[in-house]
């Protein structure tokens, strides 16, 4: 199952890494209006795929493979705009790019606030609407 595992990796690398190349997506800070954020300025910059992580509870199942994406963007720090996972604005953004991919929106949602790292955001994968199996 491993090997399945890393080469269903490689194609959700490749489909996120499609989704946001020369992507720059904007948002304001926790609240989508940057009220209770510590930022009242917009954050904008270019986003990079950090890493897609793979896992399946049930190596017999295919179908029960789940996952994470992490990305990143060039000048993002939860420390000073709060956590971006909580901004309206980016989940539009974002659903705008992968639409504009023929990639369903759906195959992404907001990963839980605490496994939000400083520098990156994380969101969960259903792979099999990513990769549309």
């Amino acid at each position: 199952m491993t090997t399945m595992l890393d080469a269903l990796s490689d194609d959700c690398s490749i489909m996120m890494q499609r989704v946001l190349l020369n992507k720059n997506l904007v948002f304001f800070g926790e609240d989508g209006a940057g009220k209770h954020g510590t930022s009242i300025y917009p954050v904008t910059g270019h986003v990079y795929l950090v890493d897609v992580e793979l896992d399946c509870d049930d190596e017999d199942n295919p179908s029960d493979i789940y996952g994470v994406v992490r990305i990143a963007m060039v000048g993002y720090d939860s420390a000073v705009t709060g956590h971006a996972i909580t901004d309206q604005n980016l989940r539009i953004a974002l659903n705008m790019c992968m639409k504009a991919e023929h990639v369903d929106p759906t195959a992404l949602d907001w990963a839980d606030i605490s496994l939000q790292g400083q520098d990156y955001i994380v969101l969960d994968l259903d792979v099999s609407k990513l990769i549309e199996w």
